[in-house]
């Protein structure tokens, strides 16, 4: 985005935009519907009436992500078919009163071209391993070592210098490897049929995140990654092999090797575990009281909190007077007392979700886990720690499954916010609040 917005080519990416009213009168006073992704249609016709889009590099809004497999692909298979929509419409970037370069950032050709690209470097080992044919017209040993490889790492390092933080060149082959399944598809059905189809939005809340995983991409890759490895064994024994030039045989069994590993990545990607949390969690450190339904007190400090519970470490002179399955209620600051119920409890460590209805103090949470830049941790990383914790954080996913809740009151699954929520002003005096939840808990 900091880039297109040099070229004077931002575009608005779902809701969290401002638009000039003036400008939005100027094309008719409404957002134009031709397309199902209505941002980027409505910045190019604005960008044709002669405004100039921009990008605020600052972070003033927080969204939602996808939460699972199958939210993430109702996302993505929307973009990538408004996009190509797109290209079809007399008001799209190859319609009038555009720059060039407007045009070019316009043109949804990442789409078609990652996925085919990224398909086409997992393929062509295999017709080389299992029929022979050459990937590219006369290749040799040295055209490979002295062209064609110096050019693969310049592109990758060229890119790498550019957006050091930005750009993981494993990491993006492997995601966009997993995706190209489902979106070179939908791509492709829509260059033939571009308009008809049903706009669905992306699913979010409890809905998204049950277990599940995808048998299209996992079955496609692990079918690929076998044919890749009963390749290499075929023509690592020379009665066998199929392979004409011999000499090619390392260089392809590196590809491969490759390939066997992102195919691997991307069936475990393609394994979505259940979610235990409903909700994003944050680092605090900071103090807290638990009362006991017997009112006896406990003290410790918040490890981590969201809207829908928090951990607890209590501190080490007063030991918890509270019971697994137990009804509390937790003193919060900016917040106040908020219900709720003890769901594991170790040691000093105790867990506990909140029974917060639509009220001030849901909001006051609110306020305090969004507004305060707990979610606004700067992480410096590197293409090494980043990948690695790709990895890690794939092969969790696939392979561990979350412990069974310890046994309390059913609670009902929620959506992220309630349709109704009041609204705080402004920042209350901490004295005051204190004071407040004082009054609470003597009248209570």
């Amino acid at each position: 985005m900091p880039s297109r917005d040099g070229w004077n080519a931002a575009f608005c990416c779902g809701s969290n935009s401002v638009t000039r009213r003036a400008a939005l009168r100027s094309i008719g006073d409404a957002l134009p519907t031709q397309s199902i992704t209505e941002d980027v249609l409505f910045s190019i016709t604005l960008l044709r009436n002669g405004y100039i889009t921009r990008y605020l590099c600052e972070r003033l809004a927080v969204g939602l992500a996808p939460e699972g497999l199958k939210a993430f692909f109702v996302q993505r298979q929307r973009w990538a078919r408004g996009a190509m929509q797109i290209l079809y419409l007399a008001a799209g970037p190859l319609g009038r009163n555009l720059t060039l370069m407007q045009r070019l950032l316009f043109l949804p050709t990442h789409w078609l071209s990652q996925s085919v690209m990224l398909l086409l470097i997992i393929i062509a080992p295999l017709i080389f391993l299992w029929l022979g044919v050459l990937p590219l017209v006369n290749v040799t040993p040295e055209g490979v070592l002295f062209y064609q490889l110096p050019m693969m790492l310049a592109v990758a390092g060229g890119i790498w210098a550019f957006a050091p933080r930005q750009y993981f060149p494993f990491a993006a082959q492997v995601h966009g490897t997993f995706q190209s399944f489902k979106i070179l598809p939908t791509v492709l059905m829509t260059m033939g049929r571009p308009f008809g189809h049903v706009f669905k939005v992306t699913p979010k809340g409890a809905g998204a995140k049950k277990s599940h995983y995808d048998r299209t991409i996992f079955w496609t890759a692990a079918s690929l990654l076998t044919l890749t490895v009963l390749g290499l064994v075929v023509n690592a024994r020379p009665e066998w092999r199929i392979i004409g030039q011999s000499g090619l045989l390392p260089i392809v069994a590196c590809w491969a090797a490759v390939n066997i590993v992102v195919l691997f990545l991307v069936c475990m990607m393609s394994l979505q575990a259940p979610v235990r949390r409903d909700e994003e969690r944050f680092t605090l450190d900071e103090p807290i009281s638990i009362f006991a339904a017997n009112g006896a007190l406990s003290t410790g400090r918040i490890k981590d909190v969201s809207l829908s519970g928090a951990a607890i470490v209590a501190d080490e002179d007063r030991a918890l007077a509270t019971k697994l399955g137990e009804p509390v209620r937790v003193f919060i600051a900016e917040v106040g007392f908020v219900a709720a119920t003890v769901v594991r409890q170790a040691g000093r460590l105790l867990a506990v979700r909140f029974n917060l209805p639509p009220c001030v103090e849901h909001d006051l949470l609110i306020r305090k886990l969004f507004t305060a830049g707990l979610d606004a941790t700067a992480v410096n990383a590197s293409a090494w720690s980043s990948t690695g914790a790709m990895l890690a954080s794939i092969w969790s996913t696939g392979t561990t499954r979350p412990k069974a809740e310890p046994s309390g009151p059913p609670v009902e699954p929620s959506e992220k916010l309630p349709a109704e929520s009041l609204v705080i002003l402004a920042r209350p005096d901490p004295q005051r609040l204190a004071d407040l939840a004082a009054q609470r808990s003597i009248a209570a």
